[in-house]
């Protein structure tokens, strides 16, 4: 039976008020020190924005003692159960039983982008080699950008239900989701072109986020879903950057890296159009789509389906690596 630790990461420099939890897995009932990996293998997965909370299917299936975005949605404990070697899967500032902020918000990509450094940076001081980035939706995001940064850590790159077309794909998210109606949308976007100012009020819409994490004073909060306000010119600014580097990842990604993209093909979030254009430019990869699968891959045949998927996969790979 896999083995749980569940530990803290500090956030240099603000140590003693920033940490994000995380839980390390490990394949057998006695782990080695999480303290010291004795350069064995270690894979780190990344969850979405909102760990997949406000799914109805997600709900029935999830552990109802534990709203960790890390364990959510079920796929992330259920890959890090099956894998043959020691995993690390964290919740992000501000989610599941980290501290920060309490409602990861669209706009906040970079800022998860240091949580994984740090985290990867903490593993790697303690003589873990990192083998796969493994990421969901928003997490699969935060895989890229970790990579282009620091293309020689892992040996393998994991992206379900992973966002391509990062700007147009979250415009047309915020006209679908009803947070504003396609012609306000376009009224506004050719308002504030024009204007230096891009924080008015009339630049501002309602978003709504999964509120999880923790107060102030270190209690838990109840999760939910709450509104925020976020500026759309902001958001078009990040999501144009995300889209530059995004298309990076040819020139960027080594050619020595292994790549699996898995997505259902009913996702409701990120159209399975952008599962094809990842297959155009990541190397080594393989595109494995899920028949009728939803974003969170929330049915339980469609978890253990993509599980084994991934699973079989690094098996083949590794297997492949070890005739060259």
């Amino acid at each position: 039976m896999p083995k749980h630790v569940h530990l803290t990461i500090p956030l240099e420099p603000n140590a003693d008020t920033e940490w994000v939890s995380a839980t390390a897995t490990f394949p057998d009932s006695h782990p080695s020190l999480i303290e010291d990996g004795n350069g064995r293998l270690i894979s780190v997965i990344c969850h979405g924005i909102s760990g997949g909370f406000g799914d109805a299917k997600l709900s029935k299936l999830t552990d109802t003692k534990s709203e960790a975005h890390k364990n959510n949605p079920s796929l992330l404990r259920v890959v890090a159960e099956a894998l043959p070697h020691a995993s690390l899967r964290f919740d992000f500032r501000g989610c599941g039983d980290s501290a920060g902020p309490p409602v990861l918000k669209w706009l906040d990509y970079y800022e998860c982008l240091a949580d994984l450094t740090r985290v990867c940076q903490w593993l790697q001081k303690r003589n873990w080699k990192i083998n796969a980035i493994i990421g969901h939706s928003m997490g699969s995001l935060v895989g890229v950008l970790y990579i282009l940064r620091n293309p020689a850590v892992p040996r393998y790159f994991i992206n379900i239900s992973g966002r391509f077309d990062i700007k147009a794909g979250l415009l047309k998210k915020v006209v679908r989701d009803q947070y504003i109606s396609n012609e306000s949308l376009t009224e506004l976007l050719n308002e504030t072109s024009n204007r230096s100012d891009s924080t008015t009020a009339s630049s501002r819409i309602q978003i709504k986020g999964w509120r999880g994490g923790r107060e102030a004073n270190g209690e838990r909060l109840k999760g939910e879903h709450v509104p925020y306000e976020m500026c759309i010119q902001e958001g078009i600014q990040i999501w144009q950057r995300l889209d530059a580097e995004i298309a990076t990842i040819s020139a960027v990604f080594p050619a020595t890296l292994d790549t699996l993209t898995v997505h259902g093909t009913l996702d409701e979030t990120v159209p399975v159009a952008d599962a094809s254009l990842f297959d155009r430019v990541l190397p080594n990869h393989t595109l494995a789509l899920v028949e009728e699968g939803n974003h969170n891959l929330t049915s339980s045949d469609h978890a253990q389906k993509s599980c084994g998927i991934i699973v079989n996969w690094l098996a083949a790979r590794d297997f492949l690596h070890k005739q060259e």
